[in-house]
């Protein structure tokens, strides 16, 4: 959760309304009333391009939203970016003694479950249900990444079955930020007695057999095809809107965008729709109350350097800072915006989302350094590096090494735009399209031999993605936040203070410093903000678009649709 209150960043609503849309609009009033049991039930079509990998580990780009329909959180941001409880009765605060530092430097938070929580088995969810995942995390042979405030946690305990207490070793400045879920014990449990992790690790309850405490429970699940769930009626927050939810998958983006056109989706949320679709989709609604919403969740496109000294890079002079910050010079970020984004996404000139109310601060705003696209200046930074055009025009050292390296990324569109504008400086990218099946693989996508193309959320950069505690490495599962292997001594100093400062004005020159450091390091060149597509049709109610801070799935057990 964010370091300091309030939404920011990117956000662009396109609302196609027109002189009919009154008349739409009316029909999104209807409601169920007395008399109503013989309407038809509401079934809310959910469309999404990338299916999850089972409910233990749903894998990246929108998965993880298939969980959001049937688990639950102890806590979740809003897009006001205000932390709202969920399992949890409450946000623990130094105001009512749930969240304390020590007069020995450690730390005490309590979180305290609300009391009619319950499995879609009917069992309780209590405070021994959360233990058990620090239980399966502290495990070697675990699947699941290392939660970022792991370092910093003693122990965890429950006081009695409604009270769970975090004692951290030391302050920690995000210690609500635990984006933890519960595991039933009374299922899991005798596997992980057993020493049969594997077990766990494959079960079938990850999938057609999940249990979850969400709004709506797993009913079907037919591989490559869709999900169903129907409505919980004893979700602790009160029965759901919907009758149900049919969540259907389209590995095809233009299959995705004619169901969406035909309006067999009812909802689309962010996974596979570009900027084009969005235009398109705008043009073909038009004169409807259908809605086209693109927004951002706070991703950043950026290009990711290897630092692993093990790993072989070509040329080697990538890992030198001059010849990173020309490349980052040779880069027109915003042309790669109008054809990646149709300039949708602004330009990012680091993880500081364009509207963050940081950037009002003078001295936060001047530890952003600036590397304006500016093609003579990088040729000249090349050259005093020893890099020189060779009669083909690319650059060559006194070796007669070229100049050209790897490029990856999961689609080839992106890879052509850049490899293009780096042609002009004279280097020369073997662009490498990541297979499909490699795209979940996590040693596979750690150990790349130049440069990879990724999406990182802003917020990651306050806590795992440049600390090297958190290299993916065998040791970890190659699951660690820091991809590339980037290693500061301090930048790890400034990061540790970070997650122990708690005042908003001291963590604020905190990140001001990290921000300094890493723009000149640049171990990622920030290149613009990556946008999400969202559709709704008119039925459907009570919607958010996501924003930086909260992602469109935060308030899930409010969504309901018109009969």
């Amino acid at each position: 959760m964010s370091g300091y209150p309030g939404p920011v960043g990117v956000l662009l609503i396109i609302a196609v309304l027109t002189a009919c849309a009154p008349a739409a609009q009316q029909g999104t009033e209807q409601t169920d009333g007395p008399g109503t049991s013989s309407a038809a039930p509401k079934i809310l079509r959910l469309g999404m391009q990338n299916e999850p990998d089972n409910f233990l580990r749903p894998g990246p780009q929108g998965r993880e939203r298939a969980l959001d329909v049937a688990h639950a959180q102890l806590a979740v941001i809003d897009n006001r970016g205000v932390v709202v409880p969920r399992l949890a009765s409450e946000v623990p605060s130094f105001e009512n003694r749930t969240w304390r530092v020590e007069a020995d430097g450690s730390m005490e938070v309590t979180w305290r479950l609300r009391a009619n929580v319950r499995w879609h088995d009917g069992r309780s969810v209590t405070a021994d249900d959360f233990l058990f995942v620090g239980e399966y995390l502290s495990d070697a042979r675990t699947v699941v990444a290392a939660p970022p405030w792991g370092p910093y946690l003693d122990r965890m305990v429950a006081s009695d079955p409604a009270t769970l207490v975090f004692h951290f070793k030391q302050p920690y400045a995000l210690a609500t930020d635990v984006d933890l879920r519960p595991m039933p014990r009374h299922i899991l449990g005798p596997m992980l007695a057993a020493g049969d992790v594997d077990g766990f690790n494959s079960s079938s309850h990850w999938r057609n057999e999940f249990v979850g405490a969400g709004p709506y429970r797993l009913t079907n699940w037919e591989l490559g095809s869709r999900i169903e769930f129907v409505r919980f009626d004893d979700y602790f927050l009160g029965r759901p809107p919907l009758d149900g939810i049919v969540m259907s998958f389209f590995s095809n983006p233009n299959t995705l965008l004619a169901n969406i056109l035909a309006e067999e989706v009812d909802l689309h949320v962010p996974s596979g729709l570009e900027a084009p679709h969005a235009v398109e989709l705008q043009r073909r609604w038009q004169g409807t109350a259908n809605q086209v919403l693109v927004g951002s969740v706070g991703k950043v496109k950026l290009m990711a350097f290897q630092f692993r000294p093990d790993v072989g890079v070509a040329p080697g002079a990538l890992r030198e800072r001059a010849v990173r910050q020309a490349l980052y010079r040779t880069l027109d970020r915003e042309a790669a915006s109008e054809a990646v984004t149709h300039g949708l996404g602004p330009i990012a000139d680091s993880w500081v989302p364009p509207d963050d109310p940081r950037r009002q601060i003078a001295a936060f705003r001047e530890s952003i350094i600036q590397y304006p696209y500016d093609l003579n200046r990088a040729r000249q930074e090349l050259a005093a590096a020893g890099w020189n055009p060779a009669p083909d025009g690319i650059l060559v050292n006194a070796a007669g090494e070229r100049f050209q390296f790897e490029m990856r990324d999961t689609a080839d569109d992106y890879l052509s735009v850049l490899a293009d504008a780096y042609k002009r400086a004279g280097i020369g990218i073997a662009q490498m399209v990541i297979p499909a099946q490699l795209g979940s693989d996590r040693e596979y996508r750690s150990l790349h031999p130049g440069v990879e193309l990724t999406s990182n959320t802003y917020t990651e950069y306050d806590k795992v993605r440049l600390h090297s505690s958190d290299v993916a490495a065998p040791a970890n599962r190659y699951a660690g936040g820091n991809k590339g292997g980037f290693a500061s001594t301090e930048m790890d100093r400034l990061l540790d203070r970070l997650a122990q400062t708690i005042p908003t004005n001291e963590r604020s020159a905190i990140q001001a410093d990290i921000l300094r450091l890493a723009l000149t390091e640049l171990p990622v060149l920030p290149i613009h903000w990556s946008i999400n597509v969202m559709t709704a049709t008119a039925r459907v109610k009570n919607v958010h678009v996501p924003t930086p801070l909260a992602v469109e799935t935060w308030n899930l057990p409010e969504w309901d649709m018109a009969t």
